[in-house]
């Protein structure tokens, strides 16, 4: 008795130990009873991301500023969409010029036009304020915010030379405007019909179009 004693206490103490990674087996083997079998489909892998052409960021509403210059020697209209912005000043006769630049979100205006034209303006409480100067003349200015449409442009053609006709059109409904051939200005240009856009110039009926900030200016 005391000899079957002593053989199963040595058994117990020479019995080697597991080693740590011993469990491992048995975990993979739990871990992979979750492996599809023969009949199973493995589960779908996630699609890739379908690559989508970037949507433009819409273009905002036009806001337009127009009035006369101080002293009443020019119309001016100031179109101002998004940061960009565009500008006509005429005085009916034989002076205009068309100015393009930016508008930033500041309120400030910053255009340029032919042969070293320019305005510079600030835009606040409904108004833009600053001054032209072209051909040797500046011209100081606060205009009112319209509400509606106040500049517009049409371009043609007749007997081999260039149409374009400028208008502003103030608050009050009344235009002033300037047709030029082939980039001379040679007269005031007729009433437009801002309804419909149409305008007989040099026997030509001609579409006018609204000008806005985004608008591209037509050649001389």
């Amino acid at each position: 008795m005391a000899v079957a004693v002593f053989l199963v206490a040595m058994n117990a103490r020479t019995e080697p130990a597991l080693p740590v990674d011993a469990a491992a087996p048995a975990a993979s083997a739990s871990i992979n009873s979750n492996a599809p079998t023969p009949s199973e489909k493995p589960p779908a892998s996630p699609s890739p991301l379908s690559s989508t052409t970037p949507t433009a960021a819409p273009v905002s509403t036009p806001v337009d500023y127009a009035g006369r210059t101080r002293g009443g020697g020019a119309a001016l209209a100031v179109s101002v969409q998004d940061n960009k912005a565009v500008a006509y000043l005429c005085d009916g006769k034989r002076t205009e010029v068309w100015l393009s630049g930016t508008a930033g979100s500041d309120g400030s205006l910053n255009l340029t036009g032919p042969d070293g034209a320019r305005l510079i303006a600030q835009r606040a409480n409904g108004h833009a304020s600053g001054t032209v100067h072209s051909a040797r003349t500046t011209w100081t200015f606060d205009l009112p915010r319209t509400g509606t449409t106040a500049l517009y442009q049409a371009t043609g053609q007749a007997a081999g030379k260039r149409l374009r006709a400028g208008w502003v059109v103030l608050p009050d409904g009344s235009q002033t405007g300037i047709v030029t051939r082939s980039g001379k200005p040679f007269g005031p240009a007729p009433r437009l019909n801002a309804a419909t856009g149409s305008v007989v110039v040099d026997g030509i009926i001609l579409r006018a179009t609204a000008v806005t900030g985004q608008s591209s200016l037509a050649a001389h």
